[in-house]
């Protein structure tokens, strides 16, 4: 109390014995909410309320206990104490599932084996040809059938030793294993599965259908003779204490009385089977994080679970106090996580309020507010939000919006996901800037560990550390300010530094990498972790039809653990197609069946709504009830509603007319180059505008691949003489890249016209220096460009790889002015430059693209665009005014385009199938969900093996460096120089710094954000090259440094 009256002594005038008056800006009141959180302690509870007139007081924000406070500034004058509430017997199984998985979940450490291999140097590991869990798990089976039986007359040493003697002898046999093959149904489904895949999860055969124990048991197992016999029987025996807590705990979980309907429910089991299992491995990972502890008594006497430093077991865990703790921990984290998921920190009133403010009833962001207002009306339930508002039209805040709605502005608290980096930044600085939303509420979380595991990859086959193969998710860098956490979510999560203030934060915006692992239960720390987010906060899906078919299963998982956990999804994009609108629905339902088996609150009836909201009609807001799997009616209804919606022809002004532009296909490469040149002069003749008295004019061409990119750059600096080009895309430094969309950020925000650009220092240099009467500025760039920047470009060509790409990318043309289009000013080229790479029955539309082509299916026969969209032929030019609508079918059911056909075609047949990775994700009848191969099927990125490359300068400041930073084994990272070729720079180059330019740009950013120097030096580029199984290369790709328009790995052959 005394420190708290010093902080706010410094700030305000005392006007009572515990109450100060002042008045204050807002930058002065944060600095006064962050002085007090630095300092809180768990008996603080401090207050802050806005008087907006006469009885009228708001509540801006709380530090610490708000219990104490109403809304409107009244103070308990006095307390009472309730029991406590009674623990849900969901939640009570649960527990006791994670505390029995615990104790028995390292049993498989017994053996000779594992003991001896303690202590072997760490440089000369050894492969277990059995996993230590596969036999834990085996030796729980065994004694769950004899207890079951009541066949086991001995004692609990005795059986322990007749139960691995009979594994050592049947060794040879132990891949044999025959369970879950319709689902879960029992306690000891979920209790086997916890202790065998709490390191890893079983493989499967047949798509997933039959769990496979090639994971956990080497396949040469047979064939292998390098396991004697000695090595193969038990080490020693577990005190009498560890076998008598483990029989009373099985003793309790069959003795669990559960419904008829819950009993043999595969959706109950299997929402008890993922939350137990994460608590268990947090807890394992935080115990086995501890050093040995003085209360370890079983040291000297029994086995261990783990080595010390350097393999030394003086300061080694035993294993009985590792499983009696683990089993401790475990029960108390399921309990802590699930009676406090909603005891998180949530934003304040007033940055609710901030976020839901009215727009003008005039402006063309009004339908927000009708959307609003329509969410947060009616009963709190859990609701999916189909958000397919136009480019422009204000999604970023309505998705926002529609959060506080759903919630009715209370405990608010939101993940917002993204696919790019750079939309993460931009969506952080947005909620920061535009929403207000405080930093001491606010983090953000940029990419993830991927480059590491890529590089890592080759070694990870070789390692004989059974624990350290496990995804422990060691500390994870976010960006923000202080904030409280409360007590229950440091603890669960002390063995991750730093996740707790991510998981804690109320808003977090992160790219999609970070929260993905929630629905990769093979990630296993990381998994639990990410579970925890997703479990205390709705999520947005922003652009969530920009992902390609294999990664938008992955995302479909989020939105199933959603539903799960009875929280609210919002899904949006201008271009969202029908089969993934089903898809959301069909995920989210999964989910809620799952909420509702688990009875995860009081009255869990299974029901959810669905609202589908835009710039164009009402919203419309569908009642729904979670139907049997096989039940489609759910998901019919939202369809029908859906495709009513979108086939409504947009009667605004045409500010977007695409016009074809030919090419030869015969014509190769270099005809395709020359069609691209014609395009950009007409472009820039129908669409420039006046500037010291030349025609100036800003355009887009979007390539479908870096590579290309680069050479139509190279192109274009050497055939239009008077163009400056401007190179975008990920194989750029990073501090190059970030200058580059700063730069474009603020050049086409053109809200007042071309104010920005007209004033301009460097654009104005440029324009008047420039000989000719013509000057372009040209940004050439791949995907990243098309989905979520804020820009307004005059005019873009578009290399096509599906009908969402034309469509987005036509998003930043004329996206602020809306001016009405008389002339063309989006070329769309005929033809996808894959075209032109191979033979006649090559696919095209992919990498990327929806195409797939194969025994069962071709989506696309035809791939020239003036086939496959329709046009209107106007002065012998074929022209195509551009929206949303092109992507959907019309009022009859038809679509117009047969691009748009094919496309969908493609998407429903991955989605849809029964055979495709989306159905064994949503199964629960068949062991699907429980195997890695269902996973692997459907990723989020594909795991290609990267090179990352950083740039420094030598000590004379002047003559670059470039160093190959490279993941050895056990995780030691070094830096080695290389030799690169170093291509000339362009005199038309545009938005590029020099080398020393980025070395000093990026020691300014490290001191304002905060960013690692050589993350925002880096480049990373996809390796192809080729790798033996020890990681050697067999062959070498040379290094081109282009500064003007990025970094390229060239193939010599």
């Amino acid at each position: 109390m005394k420190r708290t009256r010093a902080i706010l002594d410094r700030y305000a005038v005392r006007t009572g014995q515990r109450t100060w008056s002042t008045p204050m800006t807002v930058e002065a009141l944060g600095e006064v909410e962050r002085a007090l959180k630095s300092n809180a302690t768990k008996n603080t509870s401090v207050a802050c309320f806005q008087n907006q007139g006469t009885n009228r007081m708001v509540k801006k924000w709380c530090v610490g206990n708000c219990n104490n406070f109403t809304d409107n500034g009244h103070f308990a004058a006095g307390h009472t104490t309730l029991p406590p509430a009674e623990t849900p017997a969901w939640i009570r199984l649960i527990a006791l599932l994670s505390k029995t998985a615990g104790m028995g979940h390292d049993f498989g450490k017994a053996v000779n084996f594992f003991q001896n291999k303690l202590t072997d140097p760490p440089s000369q590991p050894k492969k277990d040809l059995v996993r230590h869990e596969w036999l834990s798990m085996k030796l729980a089976k065994r004694w769950i059938d004899e207890l079951a039986a009541g066949t086991a007359p001995l004692s609990s040493e005795d059986l322990w030793s007749h139960e691995w003697n009979k594994l050592g002898n049947n060794w040879m046999h132990l891949q044999n294993f025959e369970k879950w093959k319709k689902g879960f149904t029992t306690w000891d489904d979920s209790l086997l599965f916890l202790i065998a895949t709490h390191h890893k999860l079983f493989d499967g055969k047949n798509c997933g259908r039959q769990v496979n124990s090639s994971q956990h048991v080497r396949q040469d197992i047979k064939e292998s003779g390098t396991i004697s016999i000695e090595e193969r029987q038990v080490a020693g025996i577990l005190p009498k204490s560890i076998f008598n807590q483990w029989e009373s705990l099985l003793g309790r979980l069959s003795k669990n009385t559960l419904s008829a309907e819950e009993s043999k429910n595969t959706d109950f089991w299997r929402g008890v089977t993922i939350l137990s299992r994460a608590a268990l491995i947090l807890a394992d990972h935080d115990v086995s994080s501890r050093p040995r502890a003085s209360s370890d008594h079983w040291a000297k006497e029994y086995m261990y679970a783990k080595s010390g430093a350097n393999n030394d077991l003086l300061t080694a865990q035993s294993l009985p106090w590792h499983l009696e703790n683990v089993s401790k921990t475990a029960g108390s984290f399921a309990w802590k996580i699930l009676m406090n998921r909603k005891n998180t920190p949530a934003l304040s009133d007033s940055s609710v309020e901030t976020i839901i403010q009215r727009s003008d009833p005039s402006s063309r962001f009004s339908w927000q507010d009708i959307a609003y207002d329509t969410l947060s009306s009616g009963e709190q339930v859990p609701t999916i939000v189909i958000n397919q508002a136009g480019t422009g039209c204000g999604k970023t805040r309505m998705n926002a919006k529609a959060v506080c709605a759903i919630a009715h502005g209370r405990n608010v608290r939101f993940t917002t996901a993204l696919n790019l980096r750079t939309l993460t930044l931009q969506t952080h600085d947005s909620y920061s800037d535009e929403l207000k939303i405080p930093e001491s509420d606010l983090r953000m979380v940029i990419g993830d560990d991927t480059v590491k595991i890529m590089h890592s990859a080759s070694w990870n086959s070789n390692t004989g550390n059974e624990d350290t193969e496990d995804d422990e998710g060691e500390s994870v860098k976010s960006i923000g300010s202080e904030l409280e956490i409360p007590k229950w979510i440091v603890d669960v999560l002390q063995a991750q530094s730093g996740m707790d203030k991510v998981i804690a934060s109320p808003v977090l915006v992160s790219t999609v990498d970070t929260i993905i692992k929630a629905g990769e239960p093979g990630r296993q720390g990381k998994h639990a972790s990410q579970l925890l987010r997703l479990a205390t906060s709705d999520i947005i899906l922003d652009e969530i039809d920009s992902f390609d078919q294999s990664a938008l299963v992955a995302v479909l998982r989020l939105v199933m653990l959603s539903g799960l956990f009875g929280r609210s999804v919002i899904a949006s994009s201008a271009t969202l197609p029908e089969p993934t609108v089903s898809a959301l629905i069909r995920s989210y339902e999964a989910g809620i069946r799952i909420h509702k088996a688990l009875g995860m609150e009081k009255e869990s009836s299974g029901k959810y709504r669905c609202a589908i909201i835009d710039e164009k009609k009402s919203p419309d807001v569908i009642e729904l009830l979670a139907q049997d799997e096989r039940d489609e009616s759910n998901v019919l209804k939202v369809v029908e509603v859906f495709a009513e919606r979108v086939s409504c022809k947009n009667n605004n002004k045409i500010n977007k007319l695409a016009k074809l532009i030919k090419v030869d296909p015969e014509g190769g490469i270099e005809g395709y180059h020359q069609s691209i040149i014609g395009g950009i002069t007409e472009m820039h003749d129908y669409n420039h505008f006046e500037m010291y008295g030349k025609r100036v004019s800003v355009g887009l061409i979007r390539c479908a691949n870096i590579k290309p990119t680069i050479a139509i750059a190279d192109l274009i600096s050497s055939n239009i003489p008077h163009a400056r080009v401007a190179c975008y895309h990920s194989t750029d430094f990073m501090i190059q890249r970030i200058h580059k969309e700063k730069r474009l950020d603020t050049l086409l925000k053109r809200s007042s016209g071309n104010e920005n650009l007209l004033n301009d220092p460097e654009i104005s240099d440029i324009v008047k220096n420039t000989d000719g009467d013509d000057v372009q500025f040209i940004v050439v760039a791949t995907p990243v460009e098309e989905v979520g920047r804020d820009h307004d470009f005059d005019w873009a060509i578009i290399e096509p790889s599906s009908v969402h790409s034309i469509i987005q990318t036509a998003g930043r043309v004329n996206r602020h002015r809306m001016l009405e289009a008389t002339k063309p000013n989006i070329g769309i080229l005929q033809f996808n430059i894959n075209t032109f790479k191979g033979g006649k029955d090559k696919k095209v539309f992919i990498h990327p693209g929806l195409e797939i082509s194969d025994s069962e299916m071709v989506s696309h026969p035809e791939h020239d665009l003036q086939e496959i969209l329709i046009w209107d032929e106007v002065n012998g030019s074929l022209v195509l005014a551009l929206d949303s609508t092109v992507r959907y079918k019309d009022k009859n059911g038809i679509y117009s385009h047969d691009f748009s056909k094919y496309d969908d075609l493609s998407l429903a047949y991955f989605l849809d199938s029964a055979k495709k990775p989306l159905s064994s994700v949503l199964n629960n009848n068949k062991p699907y969900w429980a195997t890695k191969q269902t996973y692997d099927r459907a990723q989020l990125r594909s795991f290609q093996r990267s090179r990352v490359f950083i740039l420094s300068m030598d000590d004379s400041g002047v003559v670059p460096i470039i160093e190959e930073e490279m993941q050895q084994r056990y995780g030691k990272v070094v830096k080695t120089p290389i030799s690169f070729k170093d291509i000339e720079r362009r005199q038309s180059d545009w938005l590029v710094l020099s080398p020393s330019e980025m070395v000093a740009k990026a020691k300014e950013f490290n001191a304002s954000h905060g960013a690692d120097m050589d993350s925002l030096l880096s480049c990373s580029i996809a390796d192809y090259r080729n790798f033996d199984e020890e990681g050697n290369c067999a062959s070498n790709y040379n290094l081109h440094v282009d500064f003007s328009f990025g970094l390229v790995l060239h193939n010599p052959g």
